[in-house]
């Protein structure tokens, strides 16, 4: 996919105190069904 501007991900990592680490579970796209660290996108002229 071409695009015209760049593209900005963003990853967290979630711990509790008993040292857990917060996961989603992906549902829509093409990681459906695997868990992942909890992400999201900038939109392009979105403030970071």
């Amino acid at each position: 996919m071409k695009r015209d501007h760049p593209y900005i991900g963003v990853d967290g990592i979630i711990i509790n105190d008993k040292e857990e680490i917060l996961l989603m579970h992906r549902t829509v796209g093409a990681y459906t069904g695997y868990w992942g660290l909890i992400a999201g996108a900038v939109e392009w002229g979105e403030e970071v």
